[in-house]
């Protein structure tokens, strides 16, 4: 008996080491891609104050600017365009002219500036894209600029950001 339980445990390791031996193989592969979204997320408004000297010979630039920010996926140029309460005509040349006003009184005449195709700098805490946005007012508008009894003058710049 014990001779028939060797020869069984024998037979049973060559049976093993035999399909073991002659065991097949195959691959199969994964493909994996990714596709990153075009975005853009407006995070603060811009501000440009101005305060005119109407005895200026120079051109009057803001006093006070906040640049208007957003950020957009990291490499992606975007384009840019803008139009005013006072200036519905759209531009996206880098270069808007408006006007400042206020009912009842004389508008001055005054050029935005602005980065015309920024590339976005991601997400991640610090990056937006700057536009550079900056003013001016002449000073033959300075000269010609109108009390109004201390009424101030504005206009709002809308930014549109295609991406």
């Amino acid at each position: 008996m014990k001779k028939l339980l060797l020869a069984a445990t024998i037979v049973s390791i060559i049976i093993v080491t035999a399909v073991a031996a002659f065991a097949a193989t195959t691959t199969e592969t994964v493909s994996v891609s990714a596709t990153v979204q075009s975005k853009c997320t407006a995070l603060a408004a811009g501000t440009m104050t101005f305060s005119i000297d109407p005895s200026t010979a120079s051109p009057v630039v803001p006093t006070v600017m906040t640049q208007p920010q957003v950020q957009c996926t990291k490499n992606k140029v975007v384009a840019v365009s803008v139009v005013s309460t006072n200036n519905t005509t759209p531009d996206s040349t880098g270069t808007f002219n408006a006007t400042l006003a206020h009912a009842g009184c004389t508008s001055i005449p005054y050029t935005l500036t602005y980065t015309t195709g920024p590339t976005g700098a991601g997400f991640a805490a610090g990056s937006y894209v700057n536009f550079n946005v900056n003013g001016s007012i002449t000073a033959a508008n300075a000269n010609a600029a109108d009390y109004c009894s201390g009424n101030s003058l504005s206009d709002t710049v809308t930014m549109t950001i295609t991406y």
